[in-house]
């Protein structure tokens, strides 16, 4: 009875995660998305689309065709883009952000924000973008600052 009930709570839960959209130049969404597999086997939750050279049209489709797939209003749509201000950034603003609920965007995504974006799929979303960022901040080390703190004990 106790497995069952704890399927149910975590197909309920499943169903009230949020997915994730990684958008970028080139290759790297999916690139991206592939190497989170060396994570975690389920990446169900992840679409990726890239600007590549087909152009910003072709891109804008393939942009619209994903968010068809991956966009649920209730679970909500985490999008993490590469450059702020980057035609893919300003694409998912006017075409996602401005026309759908429960969107969030991110710029500067890599692959320590989409490991805990997955991570965190059962927060509520609003939380999840605010410890991502700070996340990201704390992220960036420079080798010699770790030096310097392993010298000082």
């Amino acid at each position: 009875m106790l497995n069952k009930l704890m399927t149910i709570e975590n197909k309920d839960r499943r169903d009230m995660m949020y997915k994730i959209m990684i958008v970028t130049h080139g290759n790297m969404a999916a690139t991206l998305k592939e190497t989170l597999k060396m994570f975690t086997n389920d990446v169900d939750h992840v679409c990726a689309v890239g600007l590549d050279e087909k152009g910003v049209e072709n891109f804008k489709e393939r942009l619209e065709q994903e968010v068809a797939k991956c966009y649920e209003k209730d679970k909500g749509l985490l999008i993490l883009v590469d450059i702020f201000g980057g035609t893919p950034f300003n694409t998912c603003v006017l075409e996602i952000k401005n026309k759908y609920n429960n969107v969030e965007i991110i710029t500067g995504v890599n692959l320590p924000i989409l490991i805990e974006g997955t991570l965190l799929r059962d927060s509520c979303l609003k939380d999840v973008v605010k410890s991502l960022q700070q996340s990201a901040r704390e992220s960036i080390v420079l080798s010699e600052d770790l030096k310097s703190s392993e010298d000082e004990d």
